[in-house]
């Protein structure tokens, strides 16, 4: 297959960055016709160019002090763009401060079923490479070109699931994770 053909057809894949007019020599296969009947002229999808090589490390913040809801909708958030990284055949880790960089998909699932925000998480054992840290709270010391997503404290409509057998437990942390553990546990399961 011809190295264009190549690059062609590793891209299309969705990861559009703009749409530009025709311009001679670009492939049919990058026109979008849906556009171009708006526009009455044809419009070629400009591709995003994959970063060569370097890992994506995606890092969550295991520190006490995560409302429980919130925290699993951060475990299901760092295992949703494992898989899509992952699916796309970039390369991607998961960094867990109890674990370390995690690199397969079992490694990963399993980690993420049984994260509790537990262990303070240090930013500097991380990976000297760019990460997108999910935490809580504002961080300082990440490696340099990294990005940190700020979870607020609640999301609106977002509740752990009490209403279980355990509602005569005194501790109101505990019946919150055992509520919210089986949504967890569902959400990874349907990922692998």
């Amino acid at each position: 297959m011809p190295v264009a053909e190549q690059q062609y057809g590793n891209a299309l894949e969705g990861l559009t960055k703009t749409l530009r007019p025709y311009r001679w020599g670009d492939s049919l296969r990058l026109v979008h016709w849906r556009t171009s009947a708006r526009y009455g002229d044809l419009r070629v999808r400009e591709l995003e160019t994959p970063t060569g090589g370097q890992d994506l490390v995606l890092a969550l913040d295991t520190s006490p002090g995560w409302p429980p809801a919130t925290f699993e909708l951060a475990v299901v958030a760092i295992a949703s763009l494992y898989r899509y990284a992952h699916q796309r055949d970039r390369p991607v880790q998961v960094w867990l401060p109890e674990t370390g960089p995690l690199r397969s998909p079992r490694q990963v699932w399993e980690a993420l079923a049984t994260i509790l925000p537990q262990v303070p998480a240090d930013p500097l054992a991380l990976p000297p490479l760019p990460v997108l840290w999910l935490g809580y709270a504002p961080v300082d010391g990440l490696p340099r070109g990294s990005r940190a997503l700020i979870w607020p404290e609640t999301f609106a409509g977002v509740k752990a699931d009490l209403s279980s057998d355990i509602a005569s437990d005194p501790d109101p942390n505990l019946k919150a994770w055992l509520g919210a553990c089986p949504k967890l546990q569902q959400a990874l399961q349907t990922l692998s």
